[in-house]
């Protein structure tokens, strides 16, 4: 069932670096909203795909199977927003654009996204001039926050280290065991965090 699967997607990420999924539109994604919020909260990177009825079908707002009858069809989509960090409704003109856009999302917020797939725009062929690449996020200037961390640990008497899911999230566990080892800071581990260090 669709929750399974997403619960499988969150695992396959944890793994693997990214996970992805696919439902029927209506009850099979409803189904699949439980998994895919708990990758958002514990930053795990999944790509929720709901294939849908055509676009035709849902500009015409016409009673269908697995929909609610009311013949709104972004119901759904909209109960996605706040567990995903990207959505996109793909049609033949943005798909080469918004796919990208959505999985780039998902690797870099290391959150899930969702994609809505009409099944006409499934069918249709689209020509891509440019094979997907992962775009390189651009390094931030974090040496505020490191000041901050370096004065926060001159000023404590006895500090740890808390480690939790993000560590496993963002692949830090090198970065982590270098601070530790350098430092001699004892560290202890959320329950989310199991395995960061």
């Amino acid at each position: 069932n669709e929750l399974n699967a997403s619960y499988a997607a969150d695992g396959y990420a944890r793994i693997n670096g990214i996970g992805a999924m696919v439902t029927t539109f209506g009850v099979g994604e409803l189904s699949a909203v439980n998994g895919i919020a708990g990758s958002y909260a514990e930053r795990v990177p999944v790509i929720a795909i709901t294939g849908a009825p055509t676009r035709a079908v849902e500009q015409e707002g016409k009673y269908v199977h697995h929909s609610l009858g009311e013949g709104t069809f972004d119901d759904y989509r909209k109960m996605f927003e706040p567990i995903t960090t990207a959505q996109a409704y793909i049609t033949p003109d943005n798909a080469t654009t918004e796919i990208p856009r959505v999985i780039n999302t998902a690797l870099q917020q290391r959150r899930p996204v969702h994609i809505h797939l009409p099944i006409d725009v499934a069918l249709t062929e689209i020509e891509i001039s440019n094979p997907f690449k992962p775009e390189v996020e651009p390094q931030k200037n974090v040496q505020s926050y490191i000041n901050m961390v370096q004065d926060k640990l001159e000023s404590a008497s006895q500090p740890v280290i808390i480690t939790g899911h993000e560590i496993n999230s963002f692949h830090l566990h090198k970065e982590l065991e270098q601070f530790v080892n350098q430092t001699q800071i004892p560290v202890v581990q959320l329950s989310l965090g199991k395995g960061a260090f």
